[in-house]
């Protein structure tokens, strides 16, 4: 239950944060998220989502205070999360429909550290990524999100 709850924090922190640009509400919606992340059992079903959640809010604080450190650690959540993803062949719409979610969240921070350090290796990463995530998109039936269980009436 305290694993839920952080992770709820963390995410009503960053919709307040989306609404206000309070650079408060960012920082405690990355503290909440890392706790929550922090909490879960080693290879727990729900890692990759919120390694995921947490890559994508480390995102607008690389870009308000252009940090190497926010975008290297959200490429390492993001690489993280894409290692447990199926291949776009094997994957089942009931079995993972996150996919194309934990990709485009990976090509988005690669994308963001080649703009900063000009490392092509990250370019070349980001658009590899990009077609994989496009691919699972033009798989019948999968959708761009998985809902967390608490979540199931949240609009996303």
């Amino acid at each position: 239950m305290l694993i839920t709850l952080q992770y709820m924090s963390s995410s009503l922190y960053y919709r307040r944060h989306n609404a206000t640009g309070r650079v408060q509400d960012l920082n405690m919606a990355i503290k909440a998220g890392r706790s929550a992340l922090q909490a879960l059992p080693h290879n727990h079903r729900y890692s990759p989502r919120y390694q995921t959640e947490l890559a994508s809010k480390l995102i607008p604080r690389f870009d308000k205070q252009g940090s190497l450190d926010n975008i290297n650690e959200a490429v390492l959540l993001s690489t993280s999360a894409a290692v447990t993803a199926s291949t776009p062949s094997t994957i089942s719409t009931d079995e993972d429909k996150s996919y194309s979610y934990r990709y485009t969240t990976l090509t988005q921070t690669l994308a963001k550290r080649f703009e900063k350090t000009e490392g092509e290796e990250d370019l070349e990463e980001s658009i590899k990524y990009a077609r994989a995530a496009a691919s699972a998109v033009n798989k019948p039936g999968v959708k761009l999100l998985e809902r967390h269980t608490t979540h199931q009436n949240w609009q996303i």
